[in-house]
């Protein structure tokens, strides 16, 4: 790249980091939530869970000394860290695949409106993406504890990304992962105990738990009328928005064809998620043996997957975790271009978010990982016993 261009594509990033800073600044982005969340645990010693409780309060603990600045430098701090974790994520999937940076061009055209996205509305996805795909390359390279713990850190920023502990665990049972994972855990309770104390911390987590159950599964969402916009790509509220009908009126560019009733909607779903495990588990046995980088880089896919297919909550942000599985499809450039351009614009069309079709693109994915992993693992069984005949 001619320095000509290095100059014009750092002047752009330069002006896109103070759009963002602006943006968490002026409170226009989602980064006030859980900093202002961090920032009562600061002052107050106490959770203030109400305040925001979709995050583990392990979060607001670790936001709490950025909290402490003010709203546009920690705006501009946690900018900064998200982005250092975005440079990362050409090398970690060079790492995991063998794609040169150019190589990488369809995967990043796929991925770019959920980047900008997140970045934008100050979420964490590219810190806790970046975290679980370089645990992965951890792993590769022996370092268990290294690996549990970055598994760790991501799921105390944000509850999802400790599934993958299940891809760690899926690869090996080595004693130094359950360490990893063991001391992962009482790093969190630990810091969760020292910001507010052991009874503030018990409670604060019971509150949590009881919001979670309570307030935030699929049919509560629906009674509260909450989150059911089509911005919400979750799998059941997509289901509940289209195959059934939601009263008064449906949301905003929501089409609404009124075929199944709700209780039928959210067996469906159960019904889905089901099918999606047992296919998890069906590659994570097929791939035991196989200690390929490939066949790891096919778990973990299928596993970001599955989280986005489980929680009720699915903004556009979320789609960000395609890129484990755009990653493991990087030399097939065609279904990469056509599946990019689609997205592209099922982001446009508020109607198609609110069918649901970025979820359907994911599924998609997901069902063609698992018959590419299943079918390479019939081969090498089918070879293994040409060889086990032959030398017999």
């Amino acid at each position: 790249m001619s320095t000509y261009r290095r100059a014009w594509m750092f002047i752009g990033l330069a002006l896109f980091f103070l759009y963002v800073v602006y943006r968490g600044a002026n409170r226009g982005s989602d980064f006030k939530y859980p900093y202002y969340a961090a920032q009562a645990l600061w002052r107050t010693h106490q959770f203030h869970v109400r305040a925001q409780p979709r995050y583990p309060i392990s979060f607001h603990v670790l936001l709490a000394p950025i909290a402490a600045l003010p709203l546009w430098l920690a705006s501009a701090v946690w900018a900064a860290l998200s982005m250092v974790a975005v440079a990362t994520l050409p090398k970690v999937i060079q790492a995991l695949s063998g794609l040169s940076f150019r190589e990488q061009g369809p995967i990043w055209l796929f991925s770019l409106p959920f980047l900008i996205d997140a970045l934008v509305l100050g979420q964490s996805d590219p810190i806790n993406l970046a975290l679980v795909l370089w645990s992965l390359v951890a792993l590769e390279q022996g370092w268990l504890l290294v690996a549990a713990g970055m598994v760790g850190l991501a799921g105390m920023i944000k509850i999802l990304p400790i599934f993958h502990w299940a891809t760690l665990i899926a690869r090996t049972r080595h004693w130094q992962l359950w360490l990893g994972i063991a001391l992962t855990i009482l790093f969190g309770i630990g810091i969760v105990v020292a910001g507010a104390g052991t009874s503030d911390a018990l409670l604060a987590a019971r509150q949590q738990f009881n919001w979670l159950s309570q307030r935030e599964r699929p049919w509560h969402l629906l009674e509260r009328g909450a989150d059911l916009r089509v911005n919400n790509e979750s799998l059941p509220i997509a289901l509940a928005r289209t195959m059934g009908r939601i009263e008064p009126r449906p949301p905003l560019h929501a089409l609404s064809l009124d075929l199944l009733s709700f209780e039928t909607i959210w067996w469906v779903w159960s019904g889905m998620i089901l099918s999606l495990v047992v296919g998890w588990l069906a590659c994570a046995w097929a791939v035991r043996k196989n200690h390929s980088t490939r066949a790891l880089l096919a778990l973990g896919s299928l596993t970001s997957i599955l989280m986005l297919a489980c929680t009720p909550i699915c903004w556009h942000h979320y789609f960000l975790w395609l890129l484990p599985s755009l990653t493991y499809f990087g030399d097939r450039r065609k279904l990469l271009w056509s599946g990019g351009g689609f997205s592209l614009v099922v982001s446009a069309l508020p109607v198609a978010r609110g069918m649901g079709l970025h979820m359907m693109i994911a599924l998609l994915l997901y069902t063609l990982i698992t018959i590419d992993v299943l079918k390479q693992a019939q081969r090498e069984g089918d070879a293994d016993s040409s060889c086990s005949r032959t030398f017999g």
